[in-house]
């Protein structure tokens, strides 16, 4: 439900994501081996930190990277992701998910890849499991 919920938020409030042929490159805790950035400007990964469940709330912290050609896509893409995020309130199918950003961070220029990175940490909170 979380990887989702999260791609599917991503999909919609940042459409840059796409390389225009219908492929997004949101990617679940890595980046698969063979997938090649050469060309792309930017992308994100996500990766569930830490998952709780106290009385009837369930919650996760999730680290979300961006992957940026520039230091300036990185930054930018960064703030979009915070934005899509920030103190939101959702419903998917009578469940409210609730979302806020923790914080987010400069990572700086990733040698392998010559990629800029930052990332965003936001916590979500739902009545159902997350899996």
């Amino acid at each position: 439900m979380i990887g989702t919920y999260i791609y599917k938020t991503l999909k919609t409030a940042i459409p840059a994501l796409s390389d225009g042929a219908g492929e997004f490159h949101i990617y679940p805790i890595s980046i698969n081996e063979g997938i090649d950035l050469t060309n792309v400007s930017k992308a994100v990964t996500y990766t569930n930190l830490s998952s709780t469940i106290v009385f009837d709330q369930v919650g996760a912290r999730v680290q979300i990277t961006c992957i940026g050609e520039t230091y300036g896509h990185s930054e930018e893409l960064s703030y979009q992701v915070a934005s899509a995020f920030a103190n939101k309130r959702y419903s998917t199918g009578g469940d409210p998910i609730s979302t806020a950003v923790e914080g987010r961070t400069d990572l700086g220029k990733d040698v392998e890849s010559g990629k800029y990175l930052s990332s965003v940490t936001i916590h979500i909170k739902t009545a159902q499991l997350i899996g």
